[in-house]
């Protein structure tokens, strides 16, 4: 009807709005209609008898003929109209927004990409676009992906911000217009939708007042694609601490082919896997193990490609091959590894000399990363003095009979302790007493301890060393600690992962055998495990010797896991743990309910070294996060490029307190070997916090060096980490076409889905809200000939008709 009275009014309705027919009568459209109605009877009724000589054919058209002349005329003297609302520009607003993420990139099957094809068509369509735009409305423009911009012209959008967010863009479009009228929203998009922000896409189209005609960028063709949606990266505890890498694949439209992974260190391939894709839409979740030889920090990629062609054919080359996918920048993914040679500090305390201690330090010895340093008391305090006439001394009974010097061997009331792998002034007053000493460990093992030896100062400085300085720690049953009452009231007890309220003296098996088996938290740590293939390390297990003494704990705290469990017993004590661990404060506590491990070693053949491989394993999963004095709070494995990162590092002392007004400085070298010394400072939030800002400019690994020194010399210290910075193709990872997200939008605002070859046809479908200062225009049309041409034609048809018939 709109386009009739277009028509109708010869073109004069440009720039009016809300069309509608009307007569300027007095008395209103109603009168009009009856006074038409009543003339055209009387006329009918005047000339109907004046024509008795005539067929009643020809009567009725000339009668016909006669009233609608007259009704015309009639017509023509109420003065018909055309109303409609001018429109003035800048009274209401239409937004058009555009999408400017990397998504826009992306080539279709006709070899443009989206970018172009919409640049392409709005710039053919835009002059006449725009100005039937601007005839009605204020015009303003909007490019958006992860946040949202002013914008000229599309030509202007690069199409590389890093993120889709729809809803984002629709909530800023509706803040930032506020104070205008908004009449519509032209969304121009692929509808990916790759954020997620507060508002969900239907919340936020909700929120907005006007209709969104969503303007579909791309084509809902057939679509190709293998992408690595994640990586999960663990640096196993299994003997040589590989790695263990596990890729999350999915793949679309790929069906019959097979997918090739490629693990590569430094640009060489190290490792290949493949995989058979059964089916249109299919996830696959490939595993891969690997020991890296390169001792430092190591920049590791995984790439996959449809097996047989590649993704990476340098440019020009003969015979090269290209991919089927429709996209590849979603098909690698890099991390880092860190090979160093990092040490750590172990204080193995042991009640007494024992075979146990022998054979788990010569296991430990054969890992240069583990630091072992032993403590063996040999020679309790004695409690009384006893004077033995002439010969009596102060020295330790221990050396009756060697030169008396109680400075060279101890007092009689002092513990004598064997020291192994100590330096000169280390562990020299027996086990430490000041937290400078003992929190220098990173580990402290307890092996036959007797709770009466140690002091209550000792005790808490333990607890504290889990606590506080993070450490981790574990105890080993024996005769004493397990058979004593003490254990149950001690400051140490409400750290281990079991009950030792539970403990009773008679309840500790001798003579019985038993067997030990991995539980799945066991082997999945890699703690328990001897080898990598589940099936292989269960026979192992059943292959290993039995053992004789355990103490079979009834309950385990809660939070606590336990990794390896009793196998076999007469009275049913069939899963009593037997190497439980829990997390204690910054720390870790773990406990071996067995107080001998060795016959793992002895019973076995001379080249099976499982004891001793478990035995490493087993510490280093205690260690492996342990504190240190100087940390990141976070840090994160890969970083992307052009964004800010802030870089909070926590240095605490000696005694692990948080130190404030250390002299902390942060040094970064890039891909390149450029250094930057960062700006650093103390946060005022959080003791011992310092800040670093810094913006990477380069794709590739970077390396942070902090460090911290104080007034005293020895309060120094520093820590290197390794970090990636890799161009963000989150936008990538859902790249597809997506009409059905640009239809929920358009449904839910009253709006309409179109296509770029519909951009035309939108300035005519966008709706004029009525206003105050809105101007009603009647458009006469009276003199419009094609009236006086239909009068003309009707009254010479007329009297053509009637002059031929005889007619007056």
């Amino acid at each position: 009807m709109q386009e009739f009275f277009e028509w109708l009014s010869g073109g004069r309705s440009q720039g009016l709005d809300s069309l509608q027919f009307d007569l300027s009568f007095p008395f209103g459209f109603g009168w009009a209609l009856v006074i038409l109605i009543a003339c055209g009877a009387l006329a009918s009724f005047f000339y109907w008898p004046q024509l008795q000589r005539q067929s009643n054919s020809l009567r009725y058209t000339l009668v016909g003929l006669r009233t609608a002349s007259v009704l015309l005329i009639l017509f023509l003297l109420m003065d018909p109209c055309i109303v409609g609302q001018r429109i003035q520009p800048g009274e209401q607003t239409v937004v058009l927004l555009f999408d400017d993420s990397k998504s826009m990139q992306v080539r279709d099957m006709d070899g443009a990409s989206r970018a172009a094809r919409l640049t392409q068509r709005y710039a053919q369509e835009k002059e006449h676009f725009e100005e039937q735009l601007k005839q009605r409305f204020n015009v303003a423009k909007y490019r958006f992906g992860a946040s949202i911009d002013a914008v000229g012209d599309v030509s202007q959008n690069r199409f590389e911000q890093p993120q889709s967010d729809l809803a984002q863009a629709l909530t800023r479009t509706q803040q930032e217009n506020q104070a205008a009228n908004i009449a519509a929203v032209v969304l121009f998009s692929d509808g990916a939708q790759n954020a997620d922000g507060p508002l969900g896409l239907e919340d936020a189209a909700s929120r907005i007042s006007a209709p969104v005609y969503a303007v579909g960028v791309g084509e809902d063709a057939e679509w190709k694609d293998a992408r690595i949606r994640s990586l999960s990266v663990n640096r196993t505890h299994f003997d040589n601490s590989p790695v263990s890498l596990a890729v999350d694949i999915q793949t679309e439209g790929l069906d019959g082919e097979t997918l090739l992974l490629e693990l590569l260190e430094d640009g060489r391939v190290i490792q290949t896997k493949t995989v058979d894709i059964e089916t249109a839409l299919q996830s696959n979740q490939i595993a891969i193990d690997f020991t890296p030889q390169k001792k430092d920090w190591v920049e590791y990629q995984t790439r996959i490609s449809i097996e047989g062609q590649t993704v990476d054919a340098p440019p020009g080359e003969e015979n090269s091959i290209r991919s089927d996918e429709t996209i590849i920048q979603n098909n690698a993914r890099s991390f880092v590894i860190d090979n160093r040679k990092t040490e750590y500090k172990i204080l193995f305390y042991s009640g007494r000399p024992n075979w146990q201690h022998k054979f788990v330090r010569r296991a430990l010895l054969e890992d240069e990363q583990l630091k072992t340093a032993s403590l063996i008391l040999i020679s309790k305090a004695e409690r009384q003095f006893v004077f033995r006439g002439a010969r009596t001394t102060t020295t330790n009974p221990l050396f009756d009979g060697f030169d008396q010097d109680q400075d060279k061997y101890g007092r009689y009331d002092e513990p004598i302790f064997l020291r192994l792998g100590v330096s000169k002034d280390e562990l020299t007053n027996g086990y430490p007493r000041e937290a400078k000493e003992l929190f220098a460990y990173d580990l402290v093992i307890w092996n036959e301890a007797d709770l009466g030896d140690l002091s209550l100062e000792r005790l808490e400085l333990t607890r504290e060393f889990v606590d506080k300085r993070g450490g981790a720690f574990l105890l080993i049953g024996g005769e004493n600690i397990f058979r004593d009452d003490k254990l149950a009231s001690s400051l140490i007890e409400p750290m281990l992962p079991v009950l030792a309220t539970q403990i009773r003296g008679d309840s500790v098996r001798d003579q019985e055998r038993f067997s030990v088996e991995a539980t799945t938290e066991g082997f999945v740590s890699g703690a328990w495990t001897l080898d990598p293939d589940k099936d292989m390390n269960q026979l192992r297990w059943s292959e290993m010797p039995a053992l004789f003494r355990y103490h079979p704990f009834q309950l385990t705290r809660a939070g606590a896991v336990v990794m390896a469990q009793v196998q076999a017993s007469a009275d049913g004590a069939r899963q009593a743990p037997f190497y439980a661990v829990q997390r204690y404060g910054a720390g870790k506590s773990a406990v071996l309910s067995s107080p001998e491990t060795w016959p793992w070693q002895m019973k076995a053949d001379l080249e099976d070294d499982s004891h001793e491989q478990l035995w490493r394993q087993i510490v280093r999963n205690l260690v492996s996060n342990v504190p240190q004095p100087i940390a990141l709070v976070s840090v994160e494995s890969a970083y992307p490029v052009e964004t800010p990162i802030v870089l909070d590092a926590l240095v605490r002392d000696e005694q692990f307190d948080a130190r404030e007004g250390a002299q902390t400085d942060m040094t970064i070298t890039a891909p390149s070997g450029q250094e930057y010394v960062l700006g650093v400072e103390e946060s005022l939030d959080e003791m011992g916090v310092y800040q670093g800002e810094f913006t990477p400019t380069e794709v590739g690994m970077y390396r942070l060096l902090i460090e911290a020194s104080a007034e005293e010399p020895d309060d120094i210290g520093n820590r290197e980490y390794a970090f990636l910075v890799e161009p963000d193709l989150s936008e990538f990872q859902n790249a597809k076409y997506d009409p059905s997200t640009l239809q929920l939008v358009a449904d839910q605002t009253g709006g309409e889905l179109l296509t770029l070859n519909q951009l035309a046809e939108i300035p005519k479908k966008i709706p004029f809200i009525n206003q105050e200062k809105s101007e009603w225009v009647r458009l006469h049309l009276w003199h419009n000939p094609l009236f006086y041409l239909l009068l003309v034609g009707l009254l010479c048809a007329e009297w053509y008709l009637r002059r031929t018939r005889g007619e007056a």
